[in-house]
């Protein structure tokens, strides 16, 4: 939207919505989760083939030409958070913690320099496991054999972090 405009940035989110669905299954569900994220729920899926659509998903969406006016023509990628729901694989689950994870794993690729996916992938050891332990630091967590991390290339997983410094009020 900065370089190129509201227009060409809807045109871009509507290119990569077509892509996705074009590679989605029909039973999976799609949507879009505010701004340019957006959502994909597939039931029973093991973590080896989430991660083969993720890489699917993505190598698609780059393949998705999109015109830029002056007859020029951009290249389009994605970052993709993956995690399971349930995310410990043995409880119900709740959806919360499984979007969180996705998010926490979202924000690696995104620090990581984009154009990728990062899946943090709950084990059965983590079952009443704190939350906030295993999304703050996943390194640990994946050592404590609570989670298993993985990405499309290497990437950071250390915590974010917070600016100390005071923020202009107003």
């Amino acid at each position: 939207n900065e370089l190129h405009g509201q227009a060409t940035g809807d045109r871009a989110l509507q290119a990569i919505s077509r892509s996705l669905r074009a590679s989605c299954d029909e039973a999976d569900l799609l949507a879009r989760w505010g701004g340019p994220r957006f959502l994909l729920v597939r039931t029973q899926s093991s973590e080896a083939a989430a991660q083969a659509l993720a890489a699917h998903l993505g190598l698609r969406v780059e393949q998705t030409p999109l015109d830029l006016p002056g007859a020029r023509m951009a290249n389009l990628t994605v970052s993709i958070g993956l995690a399971p729901l349930p995310l410990s694989g043995i409880s119900a689950g709740v959806a919360e913690d499984s979007l969180r994870a996705a998010d926490r794993a979202l924000q690696t690729v995104r620090r990581s320099g984009h154009n990728g996916w990062a899946s943090l992938w709950g084990e059965p050891s983590s079952e009443g496991v704190d939350l906030y332990s295993m999304l703050h630091n996943p390194d640990a967590a994946q050592a404590n054999g609570w989670i298993c991390l993985g990405a499309s290339r290497p990437m950071s997983w250390l915590p974010p972090r917070h600016d100390a410094s005071p923020r202009p009020v107003g």
